[in-house]
């Protein structure tokens, strides 16, 4: 069965040509997700869509130089919004920042980016990021889901390469923020029915 899914994710037809490179990349991209999804269910689990249907959710991928924010209100918008990024200070700092764009955007769930090996074992910035996640769940009221976001960034940089909107480079002022986005993503299709 995960044979099959790593096979139906495969695009082929790039194989060999000047863009190959690209094929690879996104062969070892499936077979991580693919990986992700049978090694660690805790994050990967499905989540009922009644918990999150109509809310607005806000995706953090925390970094400690600056951390990305993107939102989207689920079976009303169109789209995930890329909305932007926060200078990181300390964790502290952070928090406050958080809970600011939570009350001025009316969010009611938060997910947490956090980064696991591929062999599914914490880093060290895994560990610093569920030190900040009991920080930030301290001092909220609202649901908060921890949402595997291995590879986050090198996707992003793709999708920055490949697309009109950035021009077709990596523009690393908004990198933050689309990486959110993947990550909020990822984070919907857990949902029991396709958003």
């Amino acid at each position: 069965m995960i044979f099959l899914e790593i096979m139906s994710r495969i695009n082929f037809n790039n194989i060999g040509k000047p863009n190959h490179v690209k094929s690879i990349f996104q062969l070892y991209t499936s077979i991580t997700k693919v990986f992700k999804t049978c090694m660690r269910e805790d994050l990967n689990s499905k989540i009922d869509r009644e918990l999150i249907e109509r809310k607005h959710v806000m995706a953090i991928d925390y970094g400690q130089k600056y951390t990305g924010i993107a939102t989207h209100r689920v079976s009303v918008d169109p789209m995930i919004i890329p909305y932007g990024r926060i200078k990181y200070q300390s964790d502290e700092q952070l928090v406050d920042a958080v809970i600011e764009v939570i009350e001025e955007e009316f969010i009611e769930v938060l997910v947490l980016g956090i980064p696991l090996f591929t062999d599914g074992k914490e880093s060290t910035m895994t560990k610093t990021i569920k030190e900040f996640a009991k920080k930030l769940e301290a001092k909220v009221s609202i649901p908060m889901f921890l949402q595997d976001e291995t590879l986050s960034t090198m996707e992003a940089e793709d999708r920055m390469k490949n697309s009109p909107r950035y021009n077709f480079q990596v523009d690393y002022s908004k990198i933050d923020a689309v990486a959110a986005t993947i990550i909020l993503e990822d984070f919907l299709n857990r949902s029991s029915d396709r958003l």
